[in-house]
């Protein structure tokens, strides 16, 4: 698999994440649609062999300081994640 390209369903204009979760068998999936398009869902699953753990990683825009700021951490919030710089991009 090439980690350095989308893969074609992903690039679908207008795919919105609708929702994420957890399956009965324990894999994290996201789940994606789109109105005006062909493709209209999409769901990617994460499969493993062994416990999962969710981590984000996220800029936000500082109007203040003109900058991005960059976090991570567990919980998709700035309030509660750590700054720093973002990994994987």
């Amino acid at each position: 698999m090439d980690f350095d390209a989308l893969p074609p369903v992903l690039l679908t204009r207008g795919l919105r994440l609708e929702a994420w979760g957890e399956t009965e068998n324990g894999h994290p999936y996201f789940k994606f649609r789109a109105v005006r398009s062909k493709v209209r869902e999409v769901v990617l699953y994460v499969t493993t062999e062994r416990p999962v753990k969710v981590m984000f990683a996220y800029s936000i825009w500082d109007a203040d300081s003109q900058t991005l700021i960059s976090y991570h951490g567990p919980h998709g919030d700035p309030e509660q994640d750590t700054l720093g710089e973002l990994e994987g991009t």
